[in-house]
């Protein structure tokens, strides 16, 4: 019995576990946005680029082709802390959720410090400071909508 509750705990970090992979294997794409033989990410960024940099009327476009890898990252961990806090809530008895969101911070900040720190050695990467900002931006962003659901969900179970 013990080994099934075991494996149902590993089911809940699955999700986690699989986007960390993407986020680790995507930092160690080179990013290279000269030349014929440019991989796919960077194919992509260069058209959702152009396409906002040729919408000149609109400044907000503008905004957010000169900061689509930074929104990139927040988008990446807004997921990631999702993931993370949803494992903690089903497979850790805490004290309080408090506790949960701390640790989830833990981790996620951590996995971001990390990704960063393997990108020293990608050849075209480079460690950012604004890159660990934005990946914080994008876990204090999905723990407020957390909260925020919760407490909304908390109401309506008290009526």
């Amino acid at each position: 019995m013990k080994l099934n509750r075991e494996w149902k705990k590993l089911v809940y970090w699955l999700p986690a576990a699989g986007w960390i992979a993407v986020i680790l294997v995507m930092g160690s794409v080179r990013v290279d946005f000269k030349g014929d033989d440019i991989n796919i990410v960077s194919k992509a960024l260069l058209l959702i680029k152009d396409f906002l940099q040729r919408r000149g009327d609109c400044p907000a476009c503008l905004l957010i082709s000169e900061n689509l890898d930074r929104i990139y990252h927040a988008f990446e961990y807004f997921i990631l802390t999702y993931f993370v806090y949803y494992a903690l809530k089903k497979t850790r008895a805490a004290e309080s959720k408090k506790e949960n969101f701390v640790f989830a911070g833990i981790i996620v900040m951590s996995i971001g410090i990390l990704d960063e720190l393997h990108q020293i050695f990608v050849p075209t990467r480079f460690c950012s400071f604004f890159d660990l900002m934005a990946d914080g931006f994008g876990m204090i962003l999905m723990t407020l909508m957390i909260l925020l659901f919760e407490i909304q969900v908390g109401r309506r179970d008290a009526v």
